[in-house]
């Protein structure tokens, strides 16, 4: 089950999350458990990366993108350069179980 410590710290919803220059990745397995229902990605204007760069979602990943988690309804809002993505997540019949 989802970790009552991790939980139990989120709270209530916020308006609009401040914007986080590096934000704790999110674990692939949490979206599948159903504890994520839905994401916010900040996306500024720059391009970074490399070989040994963090993705936004950590975890075994897939190799084709019919085993990626669909992503339902979204809103879209400016932060001044940022861009803040909301969307919510969309779990098939045979994804709750990792």
């Amino acid at each position: 089950g989802p970790c009552p410590a991790l939980i139990g710290g989120l709270g209530p919803p916020a308006t609009a999350p401040p914007p986080a220059p590096r934000a704790a990745p999110l674990h692939r397995s949490l979206v599948l458990q159903g504890v994520v229902d839905e994401v916010y990605a900040f996306v500024a204007p720059k391009l970074v990366g490399g070989r040994e760069a963090k993705t936004p979602v950590e975890g075994v990943g897939v190799e084709c993108m019919g085993e990626a988690v669909e992503l339902g309804a979204f809103r879209v809002e400016s932060f001044g350069k940022d861009v803040l993505l909301r969307a919510r997540v969309v779990l098939q019949a045979n994804e709750g179980n990792v």
